[in-house]
């Protein structure tokens, strides 16, 4: 539960009548999508490791996609190994429909800073938003469009202390029935069918 872990992570912060800090709840972040430095993974790395290093707290950084060759996956080790996450990244290879259920539901937040001249619509962002999860996006294409303003986390391409600054105000974002709600409103079928009917009486 999202919720539930935010408020364990907010007590790992506070010592206990002995004195002691609890164990510190790692920040669940999500990478879902085509592996590909232009898709961002590369800077969400980045922005894990910087959220690391300006929190001082943990996070768990799950990739779960495709890598266009073992050599890109390579690169990537070599990244995550250099910026020292390493062992706190689990690379999950491709997720079905199933295992993104399962890891859309254990994330906190999804991290899609793209870049990709190709990109047109963020279909990661609405799957996110379906499980009122908190998404740091790029400014680039439409995509911000596609989130509320209240639950905007937004950075320019390739910036990694915005993006870990933006992470930390995701970690404690608590809106995830608003985002839920946009999702519903907004991007399912019913809503399409909705503003075609709209449309059409409009014309009549």
């Amino acid at each position: 539960d999202r919720m539930r872990r935010m408020r364990q992570r907010n007590a790992s912060e506070d010592p206990s009548d002995s004195g002691q800090r609890p164990p510190a709840i790692p920040l669940r972040c999500l990478f879902l999508g085509h592996c590909l430095e232009s898709k961002g993974l590369h800077t969400a790395a980045g922005i894990v490791a910087e959220y690391c290093a300006l929190t001082g707290r943990p996070a768990h950084f799950v990739v779960a996609g495709k890598f266009a060759s073992a050599d890109e996956r390579s690169t990537f080790e070599t990244l995550i190994n250099n910026l020292g996450i390493s062992p706190h990244t689990e690379i999950f290879g491709f997720a079905d429909r199933d295992a993104k259920v399962r890891l859309l539901s254990d994330a906190d937040a999804l991290l899609f800073p793209t870049k990709y001249p190709e990109e047109t619509f963020g279909l990661v962002v609405l799957e996110a938003m379906a499980f009122g999860l908190p998404c740091l996006v790029t400014r680039w294409r439409g995509i911000p469009s596609l989130l509320p303003t209240a639950g905007l986390f937004e950075m320019l391409p390739g910036d990694t202390k915005t993006g870990a600054k933006l992470l930390e105000m995701a970690a404690g974002f608590s809106g995830f029935e608003m985002l839920r709600s946009r999702f519903l409103e907004s991007f399912t079928d019913q809503a399409h069918i909705r503003k075609m009917s709209g449309t059409m009486k409009a014309e009549t």
